[in-house]
């Protein structure tokens, strides 16, 4: 078991942490989706719709839970690897296990949920007339539906900041701080571009939604740079700095992305060139750090190389 584990063992912790970036953005879309049903002259589509997205949500909740799991024991041999059984006897399932398991079957539940998305994609998202003035939420009494799954309530300041601590609270201690400078971050930019300039009801409302993405993919890529800084400090070979350097990179990927979904939908020219720039510049950034990367793996153990390939990852920090 531990021979077929140790080539492997990096490789499946890429794979569990795409899984799980992958799987909750889908099923935060899907909610955000079945939100949106109950505007919809359809009524059968949120009947519809809701069992798939229960399963998306069931599948995120365990996926989560049992990398998570993972992540606190460590992704190790030793705590990985487990001895052969005298036949006619089977182990419990681990976390491991619980997560391959998970993943297998998870193919039917994400082709089904994505088919219907995108066969009902005109009566589920419907643009708002910049000649017509968007109406106030109002608070709707009659019970029809929980304002969590609401895909256009915005949450107040005392909900985000809650979630914001709750967050910071279950981070490990040495990484606290880097959330809450985070945090801080995204609230100074967010009043900045506020006070910059008016923006309509559909600009604000996919604002509001991609900050909160952005700060989670940012705690993500903090935790992927950090990872990577102790493999260095602790003058660990290619194999190790490179795998950790994917996970850097792929972090840095989803940001470039959210960058990408939000240029191409919002309306306001400024807020869309500015948005296109940090984009494109992370972008830059991230493949300088993968040529870096390869070539302090080629030139290992040379001091310069791998400082460049140190600063490469330093400069996505910032750029991010």
């Amino acid at each position: 078991m531990r021979d077929k584990l140790d080539p492997i063992l990096m490789d499946l912790k890429l794979a569990a942490v795409r899984l799980r970036t992958a799987l909750h953005d889908l099923a935060e879309f899907g909610e955000g989706a079945l939100g949106n049903t109950a505007k919809a002259d359809d009524k059968g589509l949120s009947v519809k719709l809701r069992p798939l997205v229960r399963a998306l949500k069931d599948a995120d909740r365990l996926v989560h839970e049992a990398s998570h799991c993972i992540d606190v024991q460590g992704w190790t041999l030793e705590t990985l690897a487990r001895s052969e059984t005298k036949p006619g006897t089977q182990l419990p399932p681990d976390s491991l296990d619980q997560l391959i398991a998970c993943a297998q079957t998870l193919t039917e539940d994400v082709r089904q949920t994505a088919s219907f998305i995108q066969g009902n994609a005109t009566l589920l998202f419907k643009r708002i007339s910049p000649s017509v003035t968007p109406q106030t939420p109002s608070n709707n009494n009659n019970g029809d539906w929980p304002e969590d799954y609401d895909y256009v309530c915005l949450e107040s300041k005392e909900a985000s900041a809650r979630k914001n601590a709750e967050i910071r609270d279950a981070l490990p201690s040495d990484l606290q701080k880097n959330f809450e400078n985070v945090v801080k971050n995204a609230e100074t930019a967010a009043i900045g571009a506020t006070a910059a300039t008016e923006l309509d009801a559909n600009d604000k409302t996919l604002l509001v939604y991609y900050a909160a993405q952005t700060v989670t993919h940012m705690n993500y890529l903090t935790q992927a740079i950090d990872a990577f800084l102790q493999t260095v400090e602790h003058n660990q070979p290619p194999k190790f700095f490179l795998a950790h350097g994917k996970f850097v990179v792929l972090s840095a990927h989803n940001l470039v992305n959210i960058g990408d979904i939000v240029h191409r939908n919002v309306t306001k020219q400024d807020v869309r060139g500015n948005i296109l720039q940090c984009a494109d510049a992370l972008s830059d950034g991230m493949k300088a750090c993968v040529a870096k990367t390869k070539k302090a793996a080629q030139h290992f153990p040379s001091v310069n190389a791998v400082q460049e390939m140190v600063d490469s990852v330093v400069d996505i920090s910032h750029l991010a």
